[in-house]
């Protein structure tokens, strides 16, 4: 059974967590231009971008988004489509016809594009943010603990990296160096953490660190 996520649930995830992109497209008469723009995304995870001028429609474009856990950034490409007209004072936006996805960081992994529309973003990833800083927080010693008592009995020091519906992701740092430790939900994948067994939830959602709050 699979024990998380596939790349293009990544490439979903990545998408619906960039609140601003790095864009290039050609500008006549002064070569490539770049800029860092907001993102936003239709339903199927195409970006919807602000461009400065009609003319640009049908010209290729590139996105690019950080991603992780594994990869530095996401890299979409494709054309300006069609148009789309601001509302409430906004300034027109344009729809990116996509024609490829790639992973950047460790090698160029490509994904692929019909994969990406049959895929969603993570189920958590609204939560894991808060939930990784908690538990990083608050919940350290029993991470290692969690860690050494599974496979990696050396260990002197976690930093939870990534949380999804199939579970949870450590770098774990032992005598060897910093290794990465999968720990996976029974029963998962999950849709929510409401789903996550008690034996996990409490660490996951309790509030020992909030503040106001003792220690």
């Amino acid at each position: 059974m699979t024990a998380e996520p596939s790349l293009a649930e990544l490439a979903r995830t990545a998408v619906a967590r960039a609140r601003v992109a790095t864009v290039t497209y050609p500008d006549a008469g002064a070569g490539p231009t770049t800029l860092a723009v907001s993102l936003r995304c239709d339903p199927a995870g195409r970006p919807i971008l602000p461009t400065p001028r009609p003319c640009l429609r049908h010209a290729p474009v590139s996105v690019t988004v950080t991603a992780a856990p594994h990869y530095a950034t996401l890299r979409l490409t494709g054309v300006i489509g069609e148009h789309r007209a601001g509302g409430d004072g906004r300034a027109p936006e344009y729809l990116v016809a996509l024609r490829s996805l790639r992973f950047t960081g460790r090698g160029c992994v490509r994904v692929p594009l019909a994969d990406y529309y049959n895929s969603a973003p993570d189920p958590l990833w609204r939560d894991a943010p808060r939930v990784l800083g908690h538990l990083a927080d608050a919940h350290t010693p029993e991470l290692v603990a969690c860690a050494r008592a599974h496979g990696l009995p050396d260990t002197e020091w976690v930093l939870p990296r990534w949380l999804d519906r199939y579970g949870i992701e450590l770098a774990a740092l032992t005598g060897a160096g910093v290794s990465r430790l999968r720990l996976p939900f029974p029963n998962g994948p999950i849709g929510s953490l409401r789903d996550v067994p008690m034996s996990y939830r409490y660490a996951l959602t309790c509030h020992c660190r909030d503040a106001g709050q003792p220690d």
